[in-house]
């Protein structure tokens, strides 16, 4: 059996990483709040919310993109430790040339309490660092 498609140097790329540490004074309210600036064409592999200090009973936090607070990962409760994976969703292909994209966090309330994280796994597409073959 052979395969018609052999992809030998396009499309292979080491994941990029981002990062934001964020605090209960940084969500002060229920709007959105971006966190981590994507590059045109940014396409999303995963993302983690980790909860490093507990925040609030009852409180929740949802990430998404400005217009779509909750794309990712609807309502996850902070009160307890833990990391939430987000869910898969590609962004990027559909956007003009240039377009960036935030994604960030909004609040079910204006948080007291607590410190977190939201990682972004993402690539870029047409983009190549590696030949193989």
């Amino acid at each position: 059996m052979s395969l018609t498609l052999q992809q030998r140097s396009e499309g292979r790329q080491s994941p990029l990483v981002a990062r934001a540490d964020f605090a209960a004074a940084d969500l002060p309210s229920t709007a959105f709040v971006g966190a981590i600036e994507l590059p045109a064409n940014a396409v999303i592999l995963r993302g983690t919310l980790n909860c490093n200090k507990v925040f609030g009973a009852g409180e929740t936090i949802s990430v998404g993109v400005s217009g779509t607070p909750a794309k990712f990962l609807a309502a996850t409760s902070v009160a307890a430790l833990g990391m939430t994976a987000l869910t898969v969703a590609n962004i990027g292909y559909g956007e003009a040339a240039g377009a960036k994209q935030v994604v960030g966090l909004t609040a079910s309330a204006a948080l007291t309490l607590g410190e977190g994280s939201l990682i972004i796994e993402y690539i870029r597409k047409d983009r190549s660092q590696v030949t193989q073959g």
